[in-house]
């Protein structure tokens, strides 16, 4: 595996907040949002931003290294050791960008507002910010992300329940739906009971809070057919049934060459 580089410029920076807000659109993958909302909540040094009267905040150890994801964040944990990048070399890096990071009563009781917005909970710690100067923002609205970017705007976010996953999976377990596969027979112990949570129906598509049924409204499903399950054909997500005919299909034709 390859040393994680860090943040070089303002341009990788832009990049990872595109990668943040897309993990924390309505329309993302349930566990995708969670697994993004608990990282923040984790957040000791935190770069945050205002648009629309709202502040965003990202973890500098996520914002602080190239081109970065959920997965190639996990997978690059042992490796950041090794390499013995951490977070005083991020921070360093964004203290050279933003000034540096300080403690700041108010920004610390707007993040804990945000964490409930993501429906989570503050950690009980002591916490820094850097606060992009205004120029900066208008810089990113005006130029960069006007083509196919980034809109950094306050999301309409739909109320989701842990609960609810937690008993989906309870109920129906850890192989998929719709491919039939578990993931520990393909990857082991690392992913042993790892799946993800499906809305038959996408809250997105929900005009009010409704009372789920974790038998019926919600399925397992792996990563690669929950995000298939989440792409449109002629405007309609794709429903599980679908999916699954789909699946077995390929699988009678390849069989039979």
């Amino acid at each position: 595996m390859k040393t994680p580089q860090l943040i070089e410029n303002i341009d990788d920076i832009i990049e990872n907040i595109e990668t943040v807000e897309n993990y924390l659109k309505e329309d993302s993958s349930e566990d995708d949002y969670y697994e993004m909302a608990k990282y923040i909540k984790k957040g000791s040094n935190l770069l945050c931003y205002e648009q629309n009267g709202e502040y965003h905040f990202i973890p500098s150890r996520f914002i602080g290294y190239k081109n970065n994801s959920l997965i190639k964040h996990y997978k690059n944990k042992k490796e950041r050791k090794i390499s013995a990048i951490s977070t005083e070399g991020t921070s360093t890096l964004l203290n050279k960008l933003f000034g540096v990071c300080k403690q700041n009563d108010k920004l610390d009781q707007i993040f804990k507002e945000y964490c409930e917005s993501l429906d989570q909970t503050a950690e009980n710690k002591i916490r820094k910010y850097w606060e992009i100067p205004s120029e900066f923002l208008e810089k990113l609205n005006n130029e960069n992300f006007e083509e196919g970017g980034i809109k950094l705007a306050t999301h309409k976010r739909h109320e989701r329940n842990q609960s609810a996953r937690n008993k989906c999976i309870e109920l129906h377990g850890t192989v998929c739906k719709t491919c039939e596969v578990d993931l520990k027979d393909v990857y082991g112990d690392l992913a042993a009971g790892y799946i993800q949570v499906h809305h038959i129906m996408p809250i997105s598509h929900r005009d009010k809070s409704y009372n789920v049924d974790p038998e019926k409204d919600l399925i397992p499903v792996c990563p690669n057919c929950h995000a298939m399950l989440h792409r449109c054909k002629d405007g309609l997500f794709m429903n599980p049934e679908e999916l699954s005919n789909i699946i077995i299909k390929i699988r009678k034709r390849k069989k039979s060459i």
